[in-house]
């Protein structure tokens, strides 16, 4: 997943609503700087090229479903990716259900980058939520986005 999202080429106009979506759920919007991108395997892909950031978000239901602890659903995604150890980690309620977020830093093929990601359980689908950015100034700038796109997280039914 983290080599789909950042292979990810623009299209021009940005959209809410995902292209596959196995759960029905929206995000936030991450604000001006971020573009819609082909989502390859995903519902959801922005990229804010100022800040060589991508955010995807994808979800797994019925027969994909995996009722892991959210922070084993969180280790997953960063598969191919050489990653420390969490530098923070929270539980917090989203859309009325348990929560888990992560922040590490990680080098995926010899770069230097930070990852963030949220993910949760709800109506037998699992949403992720995946920030990749460079370390330092430029993630700090994207992150904002991402909170943006993870806060304004809503199933519909």
């Amino acid at each position: 997943m983290i080599l789909l999202a950042l292979s990810l080429a623009c299209t021009p106009k940005a959209v809410k609503v995902a292209q596959r979506l196995e759960g029905n759920y929206q995000l936030g919007d991450p604000g001006s700087s971020w573009r819609v991108v082909k989502s390859g395997g995903a519902d959801f892909a922005y990229r804010d090229t100022g800040n060589a950031a991508v955010i995807y978000a994808d979800s797994n239901c019925g027969a994909r479903f995996e009722d892991s602890k959210l922070e084993d659903l969180a280790t997953h995604l960063s598969f191919g990716v050489r990653m420390g150890e969490p530098k923070d980690e929270r539980r917090f309620e989203l859309d009325g259900r348990s929560a888990y977020s992560m922040r590490a830093v990680g080098e995926l093929d010899g770069v230097p980058i930070e990852l963030a990601t949220t993910v949760l359980k709800k109506d037998l689908c699992v949403y992720d939520i995946v920030l990749i950015a460079p370390r330092g100034e430029r993630f700090e700038a994207a992150h904002a986005g991402y909170q943006s796109a993870v806060s304004g997280f809503r199933t519909q039914r």
